[in-house]
């Protein structure tokens, strides 16, 4: 064998060395990055994700992206793993008499493989595009909105997971408590012609910006904050509880200067009307 095709083994060797650590690479990344989005998606269903400002906005496109994600993920891990298994079996087929036929084969499934991902890609994007993601892209380049609003619902809800007795020990009960209110815009109509009603959504450790919105507002007569709703709320048993307009402030409309991304109805600040 000639110094040349003896080079050129060796460098295709190398590369192919190069090329299939950087596949053992690439899918330990993405194998890391499935286990974040898993773990995130058990933190939001326990924990709860900030909701409210450019912090909300960015937590919740991030969880709502997670399945799609999540689908992505696994599809290159398959797609790299196809690749290294090409390479793994090289030499194999390298020796092989009828080694064209072997690359022809190839060429083929590489080809049919690119179709597999596109249409894979699309999945994803219809995936993510069913979860609401592009609404929050949108919030991203739009910025935030202020309207004129009124106040109409209050509603706490606790979603608690209890484990098995025995497994205590390891899986306390835990639950993600949420806040969402409903405000009637002022101006804006729905596709019917009512009154267009947009709802906000709080974690349980935004009561700030729950307080915000119920400072100096009554209900049944009588003032209380978000932590003492909740607090009574799980203290009495109930999986939720809400108040609507009749209750809330004796019926009279509150009105509000409400700042918030449209498109994705994250909430980012509010400012009552005095003497509304």
């Amino acid at each position: 064998m000639s110094k040349r095709k003896m080079r050129a083994l060796i460098g295709g060797r190398e590369a192919r060395q190069r090329s299939y650590w950087w596949a053992k690479v690439r899918i330990t990344t993405y194998i890391t990055l499935v286990v974040l989005q898993l773990i995130l998606i058990v933190y939001a269903s326990y924990w709860g994700l900030p909701h409210v400002g450019f912090t909300g906005l960015l937590w919740q496109l991030i969880a709502t992206s997670s399945p799609a994600l999540l689908f992505v993920y696994v599809v290159l891990i398959i797609v790299v793993g196809v690749k290294m298994n090409r390479l793994t079996t090289y030499e194999e087929r390298h020796k092989s008499s009828n080694f064209e036929e072997e690359e022809r084969k190839w060429r083929k499934n590489a080809g049919l493989l690119g179709l597999m991902l596109v249409v894979l890609i699309m999945i994803g994007g219809f995936i993510a595009g069913s979860m609401g993601v592009f609404n929050y892209v949108k919030d991203l380049k739009s910025g935030t909105k202020v309207e004129l609003m009124t106040l109409n619902e209050v509603l706490y809800k606790h979603h608690v997971a209890r484990s098995k007795r025995v497994y205590d020990l390891f899986f306390p009960k835990v639950g993600a408590g949420e806040y969402t209110m409903c405000f009637a815009s002022c101006s804006e109509k729905d596709k019917w012609g009512l009154t267009k009603n947009h709802y906000f959504k709080f974690s349980q450790y935004e009561t700030d910006a729950v307080d915000q919105v119920l400072r100096g507002v009554l209900v049944n007569d009588k003032a209380f904050s978000a932590l003492q709703f909740m607090e009574e709320t799980d203290a009495k048993g109930l999986r939720g509880r809400g108040f609507r307009e009749g209750l809330i402030n004796g019926g009279t409309p509150v009105s509000y200067l409400v700042t918030y991304y449209p498109h994705s109805q994250t909430f980012v600040s509010v400012k009552r009307i005095r003497g509304k």
